[in-house]
This record gives structure tokens, C-alpha cells and sequence, in this order.
């Protein structure tokens, strides 16, 4: 599920959550919808992915902050 915020102005970063194996397992469902709540609240300019994996699955979850630009 990709999320999307509708701003007048471009999206200036995208947040990926990874939703791989691990990550799944260590509660990555709820790290994105926390993402998803907080951008939401402070009308962030981002936009939100759910993708695979970060390579980092002994730090499960994971996510990371692309800045666009």
C-alpha cells in the first residue's frame, strides 16, 4: 500500500518501510501505520512505501528517509 498525501507542493521525501520477512515478523505493519499517522498529522510533504527487503534484517524493522531534490 502506497500512501499519498495530497499537498499543493511536490513531495520533498519518500519513507520506505520494509515489509520483508523479518521485518513483517518484528512488527514493521506497525511502524508503517505510525509513519502513515504522524506524516498525516503534521501534513508532511512525503510520501509512504511498504517495499522489500533493506538488506538489514538484524535491525528488523526497517525504514528508510529518501530525500527528493
Amino acid at each position: 500500500m502506497d500512501v499519498q498525501l495530497m499537498t499543493t507542493e511536490p513531495p520533498t521525501s519518500d519513507i520506505h518501510v520494509c515489509h520483508a520477512g523479518p521485518c513483517r515478523a518484528r512488527g514493521a505493519e506497525a511502524v508503517l501505520v505510525e509513519i502513515e499517522e504522524l506524516v498525516s498529522a503534521v501534513n508532511g510533504k512525503c510520501n509512504v512505501h511498504q517495499i522489500g527487503c533493506l538488506r538489514y534484517c538484524s535491525e528488523a524493522p526497517n525504514a528508510v528517509v529518501v530525500p527528493r531534490g
